[in-house]
């Protein structure tokens, strides 16, 4: 399905399964793991006028990050099915981990669309790149679909950004500095990407060491940080209570012009 300008509604099986055979052993727990959303399906949506997009700095009134290497990350542009718009809430960003190692940010991109489980952002490694790779799959002002509601609230309509880590769970606790410094970088190039009014607050709506899920209106309400674990109905406990999201708002607080080095 080719990207389009403007999201349209479309017939399609929101939550595709897929035959583990055709797919590599490393990848057959992240298949299992991204359950996507029943959700109706919004054909994929590019950058509108591509030029729109800034190739050298963020603006502040854009849904796309800005191609190319910027805050020590390589960004790249590769659109994906979407929820849709979203009904309101309070502004917030949903960590995951895709239960991949750091090196599948391609598989996983794969996997991503073929299950209609796409997140805005897909962070993660590339054999031959040093930087870390960024794929947008979603622009910030349209829902992804990579959170369940089996019954309301419309979870990934809630005004929630959502970024897949490529990582397992064994790998979150021996996450580097290095890593945290990345996931701050890409934050900051977010909020400094969309208009002032749309910025997720530099604050957890959760910590990660409370495995308590929100309910139904307070997910709703929430405005800062949270992960997948936190959110109402759904069954998954990433991206793990090993996660510093404590630290990555405290990497925020600090941060240098132009992001931390990598």
């Amino acid at each position: 399905m080719e990207a389009s300008s403007t999201p349209q509604q479309v017939e399609a099986n929101p939550k595709p399964q897929l035959d583990v055979a055709d797919y590599p052993d490393e990848l057959h727990e992240a298949l299992g793991h991204a359950h996507g959303s029943d959700d109706v399906v919004f054909t994929a949506m590019s950058p509108e006028p591509e030029g729109h997009v800034l190739t050298a700095a963020p603006a502040a009134t854009g849904d796309f990050l800005p191609k190319g290497d910027h805050f020590g990350l390589h960004i790249e542009h590769r659109p994906l099915e979407n929820a849709g718009p979203f009904t309101g809430g309070g502004k917030k960003w949903v960590w995951h981990i895709t239960v991949s190692k750091w090196n599948t940010v391609d598989a996983m991109f794969n996997v991503l669309r073929a299950k209609r489980a796409a997140p805005h952002l897909i962070i993660g490694g590339r054999a031959g790149v040093a930087r870390p790779v960024v794929i947008q799959c979603i622009p910030f002002n349209l829902a992804g679909r990579a959170l369940e509601h089996p019954s309301g609230p419309e979870t990934n309509r809630a005004n929630a950004i959502q970024v897949e880590i490529c990582a397992t769970v064994e790998d979150v606790p021996q996450f580097s500095e290095k890593k945290y410094k990345a996931l701050a970088n890409l934050v900051r190039l977010t909020n400094l990407t969309v208009p002032p009014s749309r910025r997720v607050p530099r604050v957890l709506a959760r910590p990660f060491n409370n495995t308590g899920r929100f309910g139904g209106q307070a997910f709703f309400d929430a405005e800062g940080h949270c992960g997948h674990m936190h959110v109402p109905l759904n069954s998954h406990s990433d991206p793990t209570t090993a996660f510093k999201g404590s630290h990555i708002m405290d990497l925020l607080k600090s941060m240098p012009e132009g992001g931390y080095q990598l």
